[in-house]
């Protein structure tokens, strides 16, 4: 498994490798992608609390056509 370009390791790649090499693959990812889950978390508990404290504006019932104040019209 030396040298490997890391392009080429797709599924059907990893699928033809031995168990060994097979194992060593998923370890990597998961080593990888545990890290990032961590990181991530954190973040998206800090944007849904600044969500909760954002104040609900009511959509428009309807549109003014008139410009802007101080338009010529």
């Amino acid at each position: 498994m030396d040298n490997i370009n890391m392009n080429r390791i797709t599924p059907e790649y990893v699928r033809h490798l031995a168990q060994p090499e097979q194992g060593l693959i998923a370890t990597a990812y998961s080593d990888a992608l545990v890290p990032i889950f961590l990181y991530v978390v954190p973040l998206l508990i800090v944007g849904f609390v600044l969500m909760l404290t954002l104040k609900e504006h009511p959509l428009a019932t309807s549109v003014d056509h008139g410009g802007h104040p101080g338009d010529n019209a």
